[in-house]
């Protein structure tokens, strides 16, 4: 049975078989801690390790600081350190039989045979590994950046071939699951927000989709300084009509003729009642329409989420504006209390609004 738990998935935790915390405060500690844990060799010769974690130090020095490193582990680990940590030579090892580890158990399960097995795996993978750790040194983060690319690849490996098989059978909600933890993983990847925008089309979820859609737009634009590809707006515009042709069959019309002399207030009294218009578009391009629309079909999907606000649907407000509605006629003919305005440009790498 292992002495020690060590989970280095989402940051560094180390416990006790009974489950209580082994605190290490020092990051060299932590750090030496992990990279022998992690290992591909049986073991690890002094030198490389002062290499690693103080390769701006002496070759004298840096044997003195590994060595008080050490020593601090020991004293941390208490009786079962000669255990745990052994020394043999001039090379340092961690006991398998000792340590339970995460990324030992990630790995195995994630190669597996066996679907359920492999799903198991992914749930150990609770974000990049050492998440947040700096050992101030930079061959230490030149080796783990190497570590966290290969376990996150593992991770999307098998994450686009549950997406695809829980699809195919049917189970929506996990596909959906699962394509929201490859974006985590991995966010540029354009083909998974298509992903997750037709499986939340497929569920219903049409309002959910476009934000998605949205979130992708924002993330391309602020990372890459680049516009989604014509298949994610094609999908985004079909999205679109189809869920403006279920609103228009679900309610009455809305608009109001302009000949009318006395309109009646369409809008319950009982709550605040608000508009939002279709924002301007203030850039010297036509199609960065295509970012003020998201941004107001945002703003309505938020504010539709407040049981005390009625929020007039997407379709009646973008009809009104394209027949000439002002704000003030929109709250004079349908009663509107509150109307949003606004305008959107967007400059560079920057969208002002």
């Amino acid at each position: 049975m292992a002495i020690l738990r060590l989970e280095l998935f989402g940051g560094f935790t180390l416990s006790d078989d009974e489950g209580h915390e082994v605190t290490i405060t020092s990051r060299k500690a932590r750090a030496l801690f992990a990279y022998l844990a992690l290992a591909r060799e049986p073991s690890v010769t002094r030198n490389k390790l002062a290499s690693l974690l103080w390769a701006d130090r002496g070759e004298e020095q840096a044997q003195a600081s590994l060595r008080q490193t050490l020593s601090s582990l020991r004293r941390v680990l208490g009786k079962s350190g000669a255990e745990i940590l052994r020394v043999s030579g001039g090379s340092l090892s961690i006991s398998p039989q000792s340590l339970s580890l995460d990324v030992v158990e990630f790995e195995a399960g994630i190669i597996d045979t066996d679907e359920e097995t492999r799903n198991a795996a992914l749930e150990i993978h609770q974000g990049p590994l050492l998440d947040g750790f700096d050992a101030r040194s930079e061959p230490f983060e030149d080796w783990l950046q190497m570590e966290r690319s290969h376990l996150t690849e593992l991770a999307i490996q098998s994450l686009q071939a549950q997406v695809a098989s829980k699809a195919s059978a049917g189970d929506l909600e996990t596909a959906l699951r699962a394509t929201r933890k490859l974006l985590s993983l991995d966010p540029l990847r354009e083909d998974m927000h298509r992903q997750a925008m037709s499986l939340l089309q497929s569920l219903g979820r049409r309002n959910e989709s476009l934000k998605q859609s949205q979130d992708c737009l924002s993330i391309l634009a602020a990372e890459l300084n680049i516009e989604p590809d014509a298949e994610t707006k094609s999908l985004y515009d079909q999205i679109l009509r189809q869920r403006d042709a279920i609103e228009r069959k679900a309610q009455q019309p809305t608009i109001i003729p302009p000949s009318t002399t006395h309109p009646v207030p369409l809008v319950p009294t009982t709550k605040p009642s608000i508009a939002v218009l279709p924002f301007e578009n203030l850039s010297d391009e036509a199609d960065q329409q295509y970012f003020a629309d998201g941004i107001t079909e945002d703003i309505i999907t938020e504010l539709s989420r407040f049981p005390g606000l009625f929020v007039i649907a997407r379709n009646s407000t973008f009809a009104y504006h394209q027949q000439g509605g002002s704000s003030e006629r929109v709250h004079r003919d349908l009663g509107i209390q509150y109307v949003v305005e606004g305008s959107v440009r967007k400059a560079g790498r920057r969208i002002r609004v």
